[in-house]
């Protein structure tokens, strides 16, 4: 969720996702190498940051060999770091999907507040559910802030259209906010929640991911959204 992440300016576009099949739970047709170096170096690069763990200290903790190991599967680290985040973000992605799905389902479209929880929910998820959740935040923090390294940028957009769906329906619901202000406040947003996340969890760990700093943050960020706009803004 980076202000890389955010989506191009648009209107009222069309979201394909009635009958969509669930992907949180299907397995990434990753072999199990490949896998295994992801695992590792997601730990490692969250650990000791992501441009300062060495290439060979992956490969020679996956137990491999051949020291070419990971130019060979990835090409390079940022190849590794691409990969990286594509495989998260493609499970992040379904869950936020899912949210979205029902929000509509409620009859919540344009509820901002709604819209909002439905987006920031899913990195509360992975954190609170799943093994790998807290490196990847950290990891997601650090990459975003890399020029080499260009975070979300890297990645399919198809692993992250939840995020314009987001876009689209805050967009639909706030008419009276130019699109283009809109679109730099998601950004403001996505970047706000990464680095507020990342930087609560280096201090405490896991038990920061509270439900008292999920509302927090999706209280500021809809205040945000939604404020108005000064008339000496450049629309």
């Amino acid at each position: 969720m980076p202000s890389s992440a955010a989506p191009p300016v648009k209107r009222n576009a069309g979201r394909p996702r009635a009958g969509a099949a669930d992907p949180v739970h299907a397995p990434d047709a990753l072999p199990s190498t490949v896998a295994l170096l992801i695992e590792i170096a997601e730990r490692l690069f969250a650990e000791n940051g992501v441009e300062a763990v060495s290439l060979s200290r992956i490969v020679n903790e996956g137990g491999q060999r051949n020291p070419s190991a990971l130019h060979y599967h990835f090409g390079s680290r940022a190849g590794l770091v691409s990969q990286l985040l594509h495989m998260r973000l493609r499970h992040i992605n379904a869950v936020r999907q899912q949210y979205l799905d029902r929000l509509e389902q409620k009859g919540q479209a344009g509820d901002v507040r709604a819209i909002v929880l439905a987006t920031v929910r899913p990195l509360f998820d992975v954190v609170r559910k799943e093994a790998w959740g807290i490196y990847y935040v950290q990891v997601l923090a650090q990459t975003n802030l890399s020029p080499a390294l260009r975070g979300f940028e890297a990645t399919d957009p198809n692993v992250r259209d939840a995020l314009t769906r987001a876009f689209d329906l805050i967009d639909k619901a706030l008419p009276g906010i130019p699109a283009a202000t809109i679109r730099r406040r998601f950004a403001f947003l996505t970047d706000t929640v990464i680095f507020s996340v990342a930087r609560v969890l280096r201090e405490t760990g896991r038990e920061g991911a509270t439900t008292t700093l999920l509302n927090q943050l999706v209280d500021f960020g809809t205040a945000g959204l939604a404020g108005g706009v000064a008339r000496s803004v450049n629309r």
